[in-house]
């Protein structure tokens, strides 16, 4: 399947989950959601990867600069998924950890507040300067 094909059946089934919140099936259907999102991680290139790091480095430096928005378990695994993605980068066997379709909603608040506001992170990515003095 290809990649704008998962993304569009993400939204379809995430759009039942909302059209039907007492469904039998909806541990069913959230298993697929979380199998499709595996999926597509899986299919993402270096450069979307390092993009996908930046977005939640970015993420939490405004949470911690302007507005406090998620709780530590939260900024725990958003740190996970990103120290997932790096260790993918060395090896690609590993699996993706995404973090919940909560913390992704969250995640995409933040960015929009950070977008809006002009936001820049007082400290830069540290991440970014490591693939810049590995290159």
């Amino acid at each position: 399947m290809e990649t704008n094909q998962i993304k569009e059946k993400i939204r379809e089934l995430e759009n039942w989950l909302i059209e039907n919140p007492n469904s039998p099936e909806r541990s069913l259907i959230e298993s697929d959601i979380k199998k499709l999102k595996n999926q597509l991680e899986k299919n993402m290139s270096k450069v979307q990867i390092e993009e996908r790091i930046a977005t939640l480095y970015l993420a939490l430096q405004y949470c911690s600069e302007k507005k406090k928005t998620f709780t530590a378990g939260e900024r725990i695994c958003i740190n996970q998924e990103r120290f997932q993605w790096m260790h993918i980068l060395d090896n690609e066997a590993a699996t993706p950890r995404p973090v919940s379709a909560n913390i992704e909603n969250k995640i995409n608040d933040v960015l929009r507040l950070a977008l809006q506001n002009n936001f820049k992170p007082y400290y830069g990515d540290p991440f970014k300067e490591e693939i810049l003095l590995n290159a």
